[in-house]
């Protein structure tokens, strides 16, 4: 229920739970305690301008609830005031019950007077609009009552209410003394009234049947006009929460594009600080220096070519939705536009209303790839730094052949590059690893401020190569973006020199491929281009669904 969009398509239930609670929140007052200070009737009028007071609050409250409100307000009035209920009351009693629940909530701004137009004109019509303009002045002053700890304020106008009711029926010749509503008895004086009555004489009995036959004519057809004026605040409601519901999904998405624009600009401000920097040995802090360069191994080139193979193979797809409406039965069924379509053919207009909804999608091969490469030079990466700058010269160059678009930083206590986009690493680069930290998060950043990881619709795969020892911060931090990088169609690829013990917790549901390797990666250099391969096919079929 707390769903945005299962509440849009069930607008009546939604509408009546918020109903309840704004009674749980504005109905504070004793019950109890307002049931003995007051006469059954007195209180039931009480309860009865409760009703519009608290749905004017809650749609004060939370205004995006207005309609919700206005879905159901008529349904709730159908289901406590039907024939029989209304029928044990005088006439003038049942109307104003109505007045009290239809009319006092086109002043709440929960229903509209167009809507109830009929129901209106039959009130004024039998009760008058004199004796109804004060009845409105009660529940207009009930509405602005805000103390809702408190009902003694409202008992003077629930007591006015009972004896302008009552004045009322007696002027007209009415018997008052019956049920009131909600109720299975009358109060002991009606009681004793009715038993005198039933065993008078037989006119006297026929003139009572009389009435309450009349009486119930005119109920039936007062029900008949709320019945009509039901159907019409469904459609408006429907029509009014349709529209809010785009309106709110064009918020949602302007505020996620304005996060996403914000973060990706934070991302190309931290990329071109770490990808700018004229030195990068020991740039942005780290104490890692470059201490051996040479030319690649015929094993390390072969490593190179095979995982170009294997990645090209990769089969990584996008996805297109298309939302289409429909008339026959296919997808889902839009249930306010089936209620919508009911409203029109009860008026007669056979309008052909689109009450399905369903989605086309369609995969396309996407054969640009991006790479970035995350490398480790903390002090517990020591003993690995040798075969970790044959792994970057190797993933390097297979992005080359592959024609990917690639970056490489290596993270420690600070971030420095050592592949730009665009640049050939003719060799083999060895550093050594003496940081006390990894900042694994300002690399990330760095990789994707110049890759566009997590904003791209190309192949896009990221290759970390670190033992994952990292401090509780930095490990929230790769947790979220490795997350991130599953949502948005990703591919993760974590090589790791040890046992994998803190790198198999941290991408622990994160759909990351994690390689061991023990000693040389030209070993291993198929496993490695099957993982690759394995990301991007996961990703893309992820992305696809």
């Amino acid at each position: 229920m707390s769903d945005r969009d299962n509440q849009y398509e069930f607008p009546k239930a939604v509408g009546a739970i918020y109903h309840e609670a704004c009674h749980a929140k504005f109905s504070r007052w004793s019950l109890e305690q307002s049931s003995k200070d007051l006469t059954r009737k007195q209180n039931q009028a009480l309860h009865l301008l409760e009703e519009s007071r608290i749905e004017k609050f809650g749609a004060m409250a939370i205004p995006t609830n207005r309609y919700f409100l206005t879905s159901c307000a008529l349904e709730i009035v159908l289901a406590e005031c039907d024939v029989d209920t209304l029928s044990e009351m005088s006439e003038t009693r049942a109307l104003a019950q109505l007045s009290g629940l239809v009319l006092a909530r086109i002043d709440a701004g929960i229903l509209y007077r167009s809507d109830v137009e009929g129901v209106a004109e039959m009130l004024e019509t039998k009760l008058g609009l004199d004796f109804i303009e004060k009845l409105r002045e009660l529940w207009l002053k009930a509405q602005a009552h805000t103390d809702h700890h408190n009902a003694t304020e409202l008992y003077p106008l629930a007591i006015e209410w009972d004896r302008l009711v009552s004045e009322r029926a007696k002027e007209k010749g009415e018997d008052d003394t019956g049920c009131s509503w909600g109720e299975g008895e009358g109060e002991g004086e009606g009681e004793g009234e009715g038993e005198g009555e039933s065993s008078g004489e037989g006119s006297s009995t026929g003139e009572g049947e009389g009435k309450s036959k009349g009486r119930s004519k005119t109920i039936e057809e007062m029900l008949k006009e709320v019945q009509n004026a039901k159907e019409n605040a469904e459609t408006t409601a429907n029509d009014e929460l349709s529209e809010q519901q785009i309106g709110e999904k064009s918020k949602e998405k302007a505020k996620a594009r304005s996060s996403e624009n914000a973060e990706k600009q934070k991302h190309q401000q931290v990329g071109q600080r770490v990808f700018g920097e004229k030195e990068t040995i020991g740039a942005n802090g780290s104490g890692s220096s470059l201490v051996e360069t040479r030319k690649p191994t015929s094993a390390e080139r072969a490593s190179a070519v095979l995982i170009s193979k294997l990645l090209m193979k990769a089969k990584y797809r996008n996805r297109t939705e298309t939302k289409i409406n429909s008339v026959l039965p296919q997808g889902r069924l839009r249930s306010r536009a089936m209620v919508q379509r009911e409203a029109l053919r009860s008026k007669g207009v056979m309008s052909q209303v689109e009450t399905w909804r369903h989605k086309t999608r369609k995969h396309t091969e996407t054969p640009n790839l991006s790479i970035g490469i995350m490398v480790d030079v903390s002090g517990s990466m020591g003993s690995a730094m040798k075969p970790m700058g044959s792994t970057a010269w190797i993933l390097s160059e297979a992005g080359r052949r592959v024609q990917a678009k690639t970056a490489m930083v290596y993270f420690g206590s600070g971030v420095f590059p050592t592949l730009r986009v665009g640049q050939h690493l003719e060799e083999v680069s060895i550093y050594t690893a003496p940081d006390g930290t990894e900042k694994f998060d300002l690399g990330f950043q760095a990789l994707d401020g110049q890759l566009n990881l997590l904003g791209g619709n190309s192949a896009r795969l990221l290759v970390i190569v670190s033992d994952a020892c990292y401090t509780s911060e930095e490990i929230r931090a790769c947790k979220s973006w490795l997350q991130r990088c599953k949502q948005v169609g990703v591919g993760v690829v974590w090589i790791t020199y040890d046992q994998g013990v803190y790198a198999s917790a941290v991408i622990e549901g994160s759909g990351a491929e994690l390689v061991k390797v023990k000693g040389a990666i030209t070993e291993v250099a198929e496993i490695v281009g099957k993982a690759g391969a394995e990301a991007l096919t996961k990703a893309g079929m992820r992305i696809g669904r």
